[in-house]
């Protein structure tokens, strides 16, 4: 038991006085930059990029399109009972500008 003892009372020796208190000096109990009023006036004025806006509707022209053959038919009993051909297709296109 004494053994338990004096080890315990070691460790608490040892880790209880290596901790430093808090330090006063530290960033946490400085005063934020948001929480008052800053030193000089500031101005804020529109700020246009050299060269332009950065981001721009894109412009042009695109189309696209599709045509294909299309052939069915419908089966009964070894049987073609209906049979179809065609073609079918489409055109799309779009502008901006």
């Amino acid at each position: 038991m004494s053994r338990l003892t004096l080890a315990t009372a070691l460790a608490v020796a040892i880790f209880g006085l290596s901790a430093s208190p808090a330090a006063a000096g530290s960033y946490l109990f400085e005063r934020s930059y948001y929480s008052h009023a800053p030193a000089k006036t500031v101005q804020v004025t529109p700020h246009m990029p050299a060269g332009g806006p950065q981001f721009t509707r894109p412009q042009g022209v695109a189309a696209q399109g599709m045509v294909r053959w299309n052939y069915s038919r419908i089966v009964v009993r070894g049987r073609t009972v209906e049979q179809t051909y065609g073609w079918d297709g489409y055109v799309q296109s779009q502008a901006k500008f």
